[in-house]
């Protein structure tokens, strides 16, 4: 008789979905997927600015004057 109440609770356990957890999978790996997409378009779009920026640009400031030097009593350039 105590073979009666396994046999009932495995009849339970394959009564539900067995595709739940399959769907579950699914649904999450669509997620990450999604993000990683997303992630690549983020970062590919930084490295292509970041090369745009690389190329040097010419300095607003100007560069300073050359030192003056005292050659005797005159300032010498």
């Amino acid at each position: 008789m105590a073979a009666a109440p396994s046999m009932g609770l495995k009849a339970n356990i394959s009564s539900l979905p067995p595709r739940r957890g399959r769907i579950k999978a699914r649904i999450f790996e669509s997620l990450v997927n999604s993000a990683a997409l997303i992630l690549l378009k983020v970062i590919r779009y930084l490295v292509s600015s970041a090369q745009i920026r690389a190329v040097p640009l010419p300095s607003p400031v100007a560069p300073p004057p050359p030192p003056l030097r005292y050659d005797g009593g005159s300032v010498v350039t």
